[in-house]
């Protein structure tokens, strides 16, 4: 390894009493310069102005610098890789987005084979409720375990295996979902979530509206949300489905647009570095609920 070599000019001025006499011919420097070998410093002679002053002398330190000295980037070693904050960032983005897709991706599939009558994946998933309900428990309990054991989603496989459980139990329970709706209702519904998602991806990452100072705001509104559900399923009004539907589709938008800001890392609020899972399921479930309400809405109108 290389060490850097430091350059200190400094100037000596030695009372005229305490001088020894100068070096005068070149063997005397010579003999001098051997004695300060030992220290590993190699002293330069630049002149010699009087007997009395030592002139300007170059010191060149083979030793590493001690702290108090100031060292420039022209004293480090050339050519050696750096790692900042962004770069580390958007390596973390690239990784929560691919995993988010493959979760899409795995969803979109399993909604798809419904559309295919033929080999009876609708029926069995519109009318296996022991299947159902079987899904609905992992679904539940890996959710559990993702959200209250952060450590569990930062140890791999672990945390794999945990997010594909639930992303594929979700992914059944969507696709019975979508095996008791008509398929044209279904893709309206995929291609409005599509248009959404996608809209508030690009307001997210350009807004200067700092979202994340809001989540307690946000999750106030979810809590709501969910007791209006409640209500609404009681009273089996079309109108109030499809306003209680409406407001899932937007509090959960705000939702999806706060957990994208903190991905972004641009704002106050932001995700961990080693919370790539925790920002792939928090996005995943945003973009269920966006695509659940809206299909609700389809349904009604």
């Amino acid at each position: 390894m290389l060490k850097p070599t430091l350059q200190i000019q400094s100037s000596f001025n030695i009372d005229d009493s305490h001088t020894p006499r100068s070096p005068q011919s070149p063997g005397e420097k010579e003999r001098l310069k051997e004695s300060l070998s030992d220290t590993n410093i190699k002293l330069h002679i630049a002149s010699f102005d009087s007997p009395s002053k030592l002139g300007k002398a170059s010191l060149n330190f083979i030793d590493a610098p001690s702290p108090k000295t100031q060292v420039t980037r022209s004293s480090l070693p050339q050519n050696q890789p750096t790692m900042v904050l962004p770069d580390l960032r958007k390596k973390f983005m690239r990784k929560v987005l691919a995993i988010l897709f493959l979760q899409l991706l795995i969803t979109g599939f399993v909604i798809g084979l419904t559309f295919i009558k033929s080999i009876g994946v609708r029926q069995f998933m519109a009318t296996n409720l022991p299947v159902m309900i079987v899904m609905s428990v992992l679904s539940v309990g890996s959710l559990i375990v993702i959200t209250c054991n952060r450590e569990a989603c930062r140890k791999v496989p672990k945390n794999y295996i945990l997010l594909f459980t639930y992303t594929i139990s979700i992914s059944y329970l969507l696709g019975g979902i979508a095996a008791m709706t008509e398929s044209n209702i279904v893709l309206y519904a995929g291609a409005a979530t599509a248009l959404v998602v996608l809209g508030i991806s690009l307001y997210a990452c350009t807004a200067r509206t700092d979202i994340t100072r809001r989540g307690m705001g946000i999750s106030t509104l979810m809590t709501t949300v969910v007791f209006l559900l409640i209500i609404s399923l009681v009273f089996q009004a079309r109108v109030l489905q499809i306003l209680f539907s409406a407001a899932v589709a937007v509090v959960f938008g705000l939702h999806l647009t706060f957990n994208i800001q903190k991905l972004t890392g641009k704002y106050e609020d932001q995700y961990s570095l080693d919370d790539y899972i925790i920002a792939s399921l928090d996005m995943y479930v945003d973009i269920v609920q966006i695509f659940l309400a809206l299909l609700e809405i389809f349904r009604r109108v």
